[in-house]
């Protein structure tokens, strides 16, 4: 078995990156918030996932994010609105979508930051769901009810 984060950081040390590269570890919840707000891209690079919290994180930080439409992803990501979509297994690809995105203007960049947080906002907001989860149960009881 291999063990992921020796793999990478000597990964990194072969690929001149390892004054670049910064493996963390484990992060507080603040400290997790503080480094996503610090952050321009944010890239899930995943071949498999449901409906991954750290997405829906990044994207409540205005994070622009990169990801792959694995799971539910494609449902939130919509390519160029709110984010932009990779092709798994694709290092090249990805390199490509990061640089297009670095490359975009400054009011390019705040739309798609907007857009980003008023997904999360309108669709994933804990008080924004428990709101249309009582919506549909009060629903249902007066269907039962007639």
């Amino acid at each position: 078995m291999v063990l992921i984060k020796p793999f990478l950081e000597e990964l990194s040390s072969k690929l001149s990156l390892k004054n670049k590269v910064i493996f963390l570890g484990f992060v507080s919840e603040l400290e997790k918030l503080e480094l996503l707000n610090l952050a321009d891209i944010y890239v899930l690079a995943s071949l498999r996932e449901g409906l991954p919290f750290s997405l829906l994180e990044a994207m409540s930080t205005d994070c622009i994010c990169l990801a792959t439409p694995v799971g539910d992803v494609g449902r939130v990501v919509v390519e160029k609105q709110n984010g932009f979509l990779l092709e798994p297994m694709n290092p090249e690809f990805i390199a490509r979508k990061m640089m297009e995105v670095l490359s975009l203007s400054d009011e390019n960049i705040t739309l798609i930051r907007n857009q980003t947080r008023k997904t999360i906002l309108d669709n994933y907001d804990f008080k924004v769901i428990v709101k249309q989860m009582i919506g549909a149960i009060l629903d249902d009881m007066q269907q039962i009810s007639q």
